[in-house]
């Protein structure tokens, strides 16, 4: 069984094969699907939200279907004080897991009285993308230094960026 991919389509795009089709003599939507490369199904619902189409290319000028949202943060005492704790430990080549950011940024949270924080692996996940951190495992060479291993991804974080 072939899978196939989902595609994502502009609200342009969308506007033009709707436009071929209406402009088209006979409005032949198996003709017009084949032209622009789409399933015969999508050319009628993009027929048939036409107006809707035109409204929010009007509205909105945005080029993407989508618009993308972006979470607010709970409490920037929180991040900082999380981002300085990860600092401070790998100056000194401390291993940092990622229970000890979430252990952490709870406790952080109940210093600053925030008790409906909770510093679940999704708010992990989002903090390391919002602070450009990395997974990496660094173990103390024969320098004396860190150094990076690559058997495990997972234990040691590391910071992409130096403010």
């Amino acid at each position: 069984m072939c899978k196939r991919r989902r595609s994502s389509y502009t609200i342009e795009f969308k506007i033009s094969v709707v436009e071929a089709l209406r402009e088209s003599k006979k409005q032949n939507v198996s003709k017009t699907a084949i032209k622009f490369g789409v399933d015969r199904k999508r050319v009628r619902e993009w027929n048939n939200a036409y107006q809707k189409f035109k409204s929010i290319k009007q509205n909105l000028q945005k080029t993407r279907k989508k618009v993308e949202f972006v979470r607010q943060v709970k409490s920037r005492e929180i991040e900082n004080g999380v981002l300085m704790y990860l600092k401070s430990q790998l100056a000194t080549c401390r291993k940092v897991k990622n229970k000890d950011l979430q252990q952490k940024a709870l406790e952080i949270a109940n210093f600053h009285g925030l008790t409906s924080f909770k510093a679940s692996n999704m708010w992990l996940y989002r903090w390391k993308k919002r602070n450009q951190v990395i997974s990496r495992r660094f173990t103390l060479g024969s320098t004396g230094s860190c150094s990076e291993e690559e058997d495990d991804e997972d234990l040691i974080i590391d910071v992409e960026n130096d403010d």
